[in-house]
């Protein structure tokens, strides 16, 4: 997705920050192997390395500047169990040649802002289902933006094989009723272009929604009644 032309992975979403506020607060990731989908910034992705205890993660985003700011962020960090991979989860090539070096599938999948159109819901569960490895877990975490979307959404998940949990904010975020969070372009470490800071604005976070997606196995969804 772009925005003006610019990728829209090179802004820090409020949906990504309701990751790292979970991660940071859970055991989810600990000792896992993590992938983030449309890493962007890597806020998310970083997070589950840096404080919630992933064994590895890869941020994996399709375009070009974004994966260079990946790359400079893990530096900036210094996340050592963090890498960075060329991923079009619409793309059966690309998740073919994932899966060649992770063979097993991922642990768990981290997702923000990734089910913004219907075209982009139904390929990120598509996605999910064939790069998670069995009982995984998608955390997803949006904006609701239209109401025709949610059913889309959450009939997606259960349809690919995933049972579908909501996580309220309020039971790790302390405020959910405003804030105000960075939404700014990257505009150090030779970015160019229309990179400008944006002014802080205010973030409505009743509007986002968190949900913890778990891949039933194949004897799950063969016999429902054994699991």
């Amino acid at each position: 997705m772009r925005i003006a032309g610019i990728p829209s992975g090179l802004r820090c979403w409020p949906s990504s920050v309701v990751l790292m506020h979970l991660l940071a607060q859970s055991n989810l990731v600990r000792d896992k192997v993590v992938l983030e989908l449309g890493a962007g910034t890597g806020l998310a992705g970083l997070s589950a390395c840096l404080v919630g205890g992933a064994r590895r993660t890869v941020l994996s985003d399709c375009e070009r500047l974004v994966l260079r700011l990946l790359k400079h962020n893990i530096e900036l960090n210094q996340c050592e169990a963090a890498t960075v991979r060329r991923l079009d989860w619409g793309s059966q090539v690309d998740i073919e040649e994932v899966l060649e070096e992770e063979e097993q599938g991922f642990d768990v999948l981290l997702a923000s802002e990734n089910t913004y159109c219907a075209e982009a819901i139904r390929s990120f569960w598509r996605a999910a289902a064939t790069l998670l490895r069995d009982n995984g877990t998608v955390l997803l975490a949006r904006e609701i933006r239209m109401h025709t979307l949610e059913s889309a959404i959450l009939d997606g998940g259960t349809q690919a094989g995933f049972i579908m949990q909501e996580i309220p904010l309020a039971d790790f975020m302390p405020d959910v009723s405003t804030s105000t969070v960075p939404q700014t372009w990257r505009g150090a470490g030779g970015f160019s272009g229309s990179n400008r800071p944006e002014a802080p604005g205010p973030c409505e976070w009743p509007r986002y929604r968190l949900h913890m997606c778990i891949k039933q196995s194949q004897s799950c969804l063969r016999s429902p009644q054994v699991c």
